[in-house]
């Protein structure tokens, strides 16, 4: 930061140089305030009930004074202006006091805009909390391997964890009127295959039973109805009907299916 040496003997020279000089002094102050960030609070501006204090703020690349008062949802940055006489006896400009305060008009921000940083010492008490670079990397590679392979299970499921429960009432094949043919699966009988991209491998479950039998003849103790299956090589097998009977018999099946 500048410096001036004003602690001299022989008569200080105080022009207007000089104060300029101390005047670019206290603007080098104006770039502490980009620590915190454009529209920020640095201090004070406490909201008490609906009034807000005085305090100072950064914006735009200045440090300036808050004027409070009513809290309002608007804010606008003014510039008071004071004239002093010469010694011409010729009246300027010479003070100009910058402020931001509540207010509407043209380039009037909202003052929810400007936020309070965080002190040195919570940012310190934060970051306690975080972890290094070195940790973060490693976690960061081992999240890539992770998701690599989840996005390998997504596609492999959509093929290899397929369901389908196959459920059915079916009228049985080649009927036989007559005789006890519950272990004969080539008649009275119906075939169950494996829905189309399945083998018997893929096969869960399965059970069945009889959904309707037409009786004929007397019905008597001499009467014998079954309802079986055989869960073979390429498909399952299954026989329904009574030992004697006036129309083909009815069964109804349950197969789960995975893979």
């Amino acid at each position: 930061m500048n410096k001036l040496d004003v602690n001299q003997t022989g008569g200080f020279p105080l022009t207007t140089r000089i104060l300029d000089e101390l005047q670019k002094i206290s603007a080098v102050f104006n770039g502490l305030g980009g620590i915190a960030g454009d529209k920020t609070i640095l201090y004070g501006c406490n909201l008490t009930g609906s009034n807000v204090s005085d305090g100072v703020v950064y914006l735009d690349g200045e440090v300036l004074a808050f004027k409070g008062g009513l809290v309002q949802t608007k804010v606008i940055l003014k510039e008071d202006t004071e004239n002093l006489v010469f010694e011409n006896n010729e009246s300027k400009t010479v003070i100009r006091t910058r402020y931001v305060t509540f207010g509407a008009g043209v380039n009037s921000m909202d003052w929810a805009d400007f936020i309070r940083p965080k002190e040195t010492k919570e940012l310190e008490a934060a970051l306690e909390g975080k972890t290094d670079l070195t940790t973060f990397e490693a976690l960061a590679d081992a999240f890539a391997i992770v998701y690599t392979k989840m996005l390998t299970i997504e596609t492999g499921a959509q093929k290899n964890l397929q369901e389908v429960y196959d459920f059915k009432i079916v009228e049985t094949l080649n009927r036989s009127s007559t005789g006890i043919n519950d272990n004969d699966f080539t008649k009275n009988y119906y075939i169950v295959n494996p829905p189309e991209g399945f083998t018997m491998a893929h096969l869960k479950g399965f059970s069945a039973g009889i959904a309707k039998v037409a009786f004929g003849g007397n019905v008597d103790n001499g009467d014998t109805i079954w309802c079986k299956w055989d869960i073979g090589v390429n498909n399952v097998r299954i026989t329904c009907n009574n030992s004697e009977n006036r129309a083909p018999s009815e069964v109804s099946y349950l197969a789960i299916w995975k893979k």
